[in-house]
């Protein structure tokens, strides 16, 4: 007899996201970390990251990327604000001892830009303060987290580092002198252009 195919929502999906991307609608409640979504008629239950709830009240139209979890007694959908929200939450809910609750729980405690500044510096303190985070899990997320924003971070660091350093050479410093400074503030914790900006101003000589 020719076996047939194991339906889609079996065991052997558990943990399947790809099935809905995003959710577009109104809200028609709000109870975090619970939100509502009306689409059409249908209420999709959404446990929402802390950042959706500032993205408007009941009766707001609203979209929020979201992370499907399937298991064997329960379908369960998580929402973002953003994709890089969702992103750094698919990272999260890869390390050992970190499920979708926690992973939820830090995202909302910490804005994604914290997250990967932390695990980059190795800050577990960071993590602690977080919902049911304790040392020997912060220590995995740091460990095992490592690599995977490696990527993540250069791309962002070359961004702002060039327009940073773009910036500065128009306003007559040398190319060569800027450079590593701007690194060397990304690398502290400065992220944003402007920011870095006045850090190189605070270290060089007037022009």
């Amino acid at each position: 007899m020719q076996s047939r195919r194991a339906p889609w929502y079996t065991s052997s999906c558990i943990g399947v996201y790809a099935l809905i991307h995003s959710i577009t609608g109104q809200i028609s409640h709000s109870q975090p970390p619970f939100m509502c979504i009306d689409v059409s008629g249908v209420g999709y239950e959404v446990e929402c990251s802390q950042q959706c709830f500032h993205l408007g009240q009941v009766g707001a139209s609203i979209c929020v990327y979201t992370h499907l979890v399937v298991r064997e007694d329960a379908h369960a959908l998580f929402g973002f604000s953003s994709i890089q929200e969702r992103e750094v939450f698919r990272v999260l809910i890869k390390v050992s001892g970190v499920g979708p609750k926690m992973a939820i729980a830090i995202i909302s405690h910490l804005n994604v830009n914290d997250i990967i500044q932390a695990i980059m510096l190795k800050n577990t303190h960071v993590f602690l303060n977080c919902k049911g985070v304790g040392k020997r899990v912060a220590e995995k997320i740091i460990v095992e987290c490592q690599n995977k924003f490696n990527a993540w971070v250069i791309q962002v660091e070359d961004d702002a580092s060039h327009d940073a350093v773009s910036a500065l050479v128009n306003l007559g410093y040398k190319k060569s002198d800027v450079q590593k400074l701007c690194q060397t503030a990304f690398q502290s914790g400065i992220k944003e252009t402007t920011e870095i900006i006045k850090f190189v101003l605070g270290e060089l000589q007037p022009v």
